[in-house]
């Protein structure tokens, strides 16, 4: 949100507290009545735009790291479990395959990581039972499974983050655009009977619709010359 958004935003919420004060009065005229909860629903969905806005992306890389070191921790220890038992079995194509290092699982970008540790859970599964004496068995298996997804999910996060974000501002600005206009053509000429029927109320939400610019200093009026 910027801050003109911010200053009509500000605005919206002036108007609807002075529409909340007086509403013993407006509940008498119905159009009146449902502008209001229009407003109300406007300013809850700008609300829901802002907070998909300033969404921490550094949450989501601190989850990712956390998430890659638990999936290669499992990675390595079932593929040790399994070299272990390839070296013994004269098993050399899957020896070879099991040579993975926490180094190497390091090294690797952020996608292939995850498609290393699905190879090493995919030839430690299709060796099955065999492994349950070398410390991997059928839990272990599902642990290492479970953090592949774990890391995939998180990895996939940032993204789809940024994307409802970009979303957000896109949308905000449709529904700023949308609450304005339901000021100017509808409350605006529905509170004009109030000018001569509550004067105080008719003051008080015009005083509500003037935008208060954050980022400038109001500029007083001129003076008028005398005729």
């Amino acid at each position: 949100m910027n801050k003109q958004q911010e200053s009509r935003t500000n605005m919206f919420n002036a108007v609807l507290q002075v529409l909340d004060e007086h509403h013993a009065i407006f509940d008498t005229v119905p159009a009146l009545s449902t502008a209001a909860s229009d407003l109300r629903a406007n300013l809850l969905a700008i609300s829901a735009c802002v907070e998909k806005q300033v969404v921490d992306l550094r949450g989501f890389a601190r989850d990712k790291l956390g998430a890659e070191q638990a999936m290669m921790q499992a990675a390595v220890v079932v593929a040790k479990g399994t070299l272990a038992y390839a070296t013994v079995s004269g098993n050399m194509v899957l020896a070879g395959k099991m040579s993975v290092t926490r180094r190497l699982l390091e090294r690797h970008a952020d996608g292939v990581v995850a498609r290393h540790c699905q190879v090493v859970l995919a030839e430690a599964t299709a060796v099955g039972a065999a492994l349950a004496d070398y410390g991997v068995d059928a839990a272990r298996l599902e642990a290492l499974e479970q953090a592949i997804r774990r890391y995939e999910a998180a990895l996939a996060a940032p993204r789809l983050a940024i994307t409802a974000r970009k979303g957000a501002t896109t949308e905000l600005v449709l529904v700023i655009r949308d609450t304005q206009r339901l000021l100017a053509t509808r409350l605006d000429a529905l509170m004009e009977r109030f000018a001569t029927e509550d004067p105080a109320l008719h003051r008080a939400y015009w005083n509500a619709r003037i935008i208060v610019d954050r980022g400038r200093r109001a500029k007083e009026a001129p003076e008028q010359k005398a005729a």
